[in-house]
């Protein structure tokens, strides 16, 4: 993973350092190269990251939970719906098919919700959703909690935000063309 394309959301430097662990649970700290986001550091700002420049957003205790157990209900109950608004952001500046990832425990989900949440016409265009195991996920990342000097990563499953190819491009354009002269010519 090239650090310099990773965004961190919900989380900053002064909430303490990231470590990711490895394949081999071998444990190391990020460099100063990845980015952060969260609303309560300062410049830390989606606004700050240019389009199309990161191939991966992880989710550090973002305030999504309400969403990933009650679904497309949720965006009712919350006026500022936060995980639409981290994928609204992260589509911006996410590359072809980059992905957001978000930690998620088997009690903060339930698999109606997040199948609700697939049928959402603002994620589904946008994204195609899958949960899988931590052991399967691309990457791990947590922190050494500063109570007891324990390491906090997840340790149950992950679910994927795969930002999908746009369509409509000119091979598409040049295919429906072709699919409409031969129509006419039946």
């Amino acid at each position: 993973m090239n650090e310099e394309e990773l965004v961190i959301a919900c989380h900053c430097e002064r909430m303490g350092k990231m470590y990711i662990k490895n394949k081999d649970d071998s444990i190391e700290p990020l460099s100063d190269k990845i980015t952060y986001v969260d609303p309560t550091c300062k410049d830390k700002t989606w606004e700050s990251i240019p389009s199309l420049s990161m191939k991966y957003v992880w989710g550090e205790n973002c305030p999504v939970y309400t969403e990933f157990r009650l679904g497309k209900r949720a965006f009712k109950r919350c006026q500022d719906a936060q995980l639409l608004n981290i994928l609204r952001e992260s589509y911006r500046i996410l590359k072809s098919e980059g992905i957001i990832i978000f930690p998620l425990e088997t009690n903060y989900y339930s698999e109606g919700s997040i199948e609700t949440l697939r049928e959402t016409s603002e994620i589904n265009s946008h994204y195609k959703i899958t949960i899988v195991s931590i052991k399967d996920a691309p990457f791990i990342l947590g922190h050494k909690s500063e109570v007891g000097s324990k390491w906090t990563f997840p340790n149950e499953n992950v679910i994927i935000f795969t930002k999908k190819e746009e369509g409509g491009g000119r091979k598409n354009k040049i295919r429906r063309k072709k699919t409409l002269r031969r129509r006419k010519g039946q």
